[in-house]
């Protein structure tokens, strides 16, 4: 019988907990098949969700971990999106 352990670097959860920190992009499914990018900080993961925090405002956004596509992770210094005024944190 195998046990399941989140914090194994083998399932996405345990490895993202070692990037904690790091500015990151996410892709994410939404919906029928719409991909959302999210930036930021990752300031935390569960074990179905991980935390963002925006750069701009300081605000965090939840993301499910089973509608996560990619993950970009930046080692140096992060390139900031291009973001519309009215609309932090979207593209």
């Amino acid at each position: 019988e195998q046990t399941i352990d989140y914090d194994s670097v083998q399932y996405m959860n345990g490895f993202l907990r070692t990037q904690i920190g790091r500015y990151m992009r996410v892709e994410q499914l939404i919906g029928g098949g719409n991909l959302e990018d999210r930036y930021g900080f990752l300031v935390g993961v569960g074990n179905n969700y991980l935390l963002l925090q925006d750069i701009s405002n300081g605000n965090v956004s939840l993301v499910d971990i089973y509608t996560v596509k990619y993950v970009y992770i930046y080692f140096g210094n992060p390139i900031f999106p291009n973001r519309p005024l009215g609309n932090p944190g979207r593209q």
